[in-house]
């Protein structure tokens, strides 16, 4: 695979954390498979070359990663930011808003920052961008970076962004995924990731999720067949109820788009009062990314995702769910 990267880019980047003292390597908000392996390949790769360094991604963990060397080490709490950092390498986003800490950035201007994403749309302001809209995963994209770069890529190293690229492409089942991302795959097992265990370990199905799903699809599905679109309702109680990770849905999602005769998934996810997650899904030709963004959202052609503020989910008399604005 031809990288876009420049030569200058790529010696500014090893400039950049040779030179640098204290690191922070940081994902999105909510981690999801491919947040948490861009996170801790580069714990890996920094703590190899002996770099102090620390761990962040905002919100609610997913144990389903909590077998990746370096998980508990990753830190979620805005207070356990440090102020002496000179070097912040941000991963897997390309919105500010993302981070969960925007107020840290405000707080720190002049902090170097590097970003790293394979999301389409902006790129966000920063000194360093290694951005591949065309790889499945950023850890797609860190894989070819690092052997741009001739790093040493070692076994957890593997592990951990192998992890990332079948988490990210269910199964390498999205349609971003291309002859180059099996390219990746195969040479992180080559270097000793183990997609059978990884495979295992990431799609534990604990009861409660189950339940979780089950309530959903009992009780909180709209279909709309002549739109081959099908609507999932999490309203806040039921998400407060099972208290999940929102990474939790991705199995839902492919479910969904499994139905025969639908091709779209549109959920509507009440995290917080006031608060709906609106996450599309496609298997057809709709690009969900370019609908997100006019809502200040943005992801992918086939998955996409915005937040919708100050409305609620309302129920009205007939039964239809309505969004109303408070």
């Amino acid at each position: 695979m031809t990288l876009s990267f420049s030569s200058k880019d790529l010696e500014q980047l090893k400039i950049a954390v040779n030179k640098a003292q204290k690191i922070l390597v940081l994902g999105h908000v909510n981690p999801d498979g491919d947040c948490y392996g861009s996170i801790l390949g580069w714990h890996q790769y920094l703590k190899s070359i002996n770099k102090n360094h620390d761990l962040f991604s905002a919100g609610r963990s997913d144990v389903a990663f909590d077998f990746l060397p370096g998980y508990f080490e990753i830190k979620n709490q805005p207070e356990a930011l440090a102020d002496d950092y000179d070097l912040v390498i941000i991963n897997d986003l390309n919105d500010f808003d993302r981070t969960g800490v925007v107020e840290f950035f405000i707080q720190h201007p002049n902090l170097k920052k590097v970003q790293v994403d394979h999301h389409n749309g902006k790129v966000l302001p920063v000194d360093l961008a290694f951005n591949q809209e065309d790889c499945a995963a950023t850890c797609q994209v860190l894989y070819f970076l690092w052997k741009d770069l001739e790093v040493n890529i070692n076994k957890d190293m593997a592990q951990a962004l192998l992890t990332g690229i079948i988490s990210d492409t269910n199964n390498y089942q999205t349609s971003a995924v291309t002859a180059e991302t099996f390219e990746a795959s195969a040479a992180l097992q080559d270097l000793g990731a183990d997609p059978v265990f990884i495979g295992r370990q990431i799609h534990r199905l604990p009861l409660e999720k189950l339940r979780f799903f089950g309530e959903i699809l009992e009780k909180h599905l709209v279909l709309k067949p002549i739109e081959k679109l099908i609507v999932a309702v999490i309203p806040f109680d039921l998400w407060d109820k099972y208290d999940l990770p929102i990474s939790d849905l991705d199995l839902l999602y492919s479910w969904l788009l499994g139905v025969q005769g639908y091709e779209h998934v549109l959920a509507l996810k009440e995290q917080a009062i006031g608060e709906i997650r609106v996450s599309w899904r496609s298997k057809g030709a709709a690009e969900m990314n370019r609908l997100s963004a006019i809502f200040g959202g943005g992801g992918h052609a086939q998955a996409a995702s915005f937040t919708l503020r100050n409305h609620k989910i309302m129920v009205d008399a007939d039964g239809n769910y309505r969004l109303k604005a408070i």
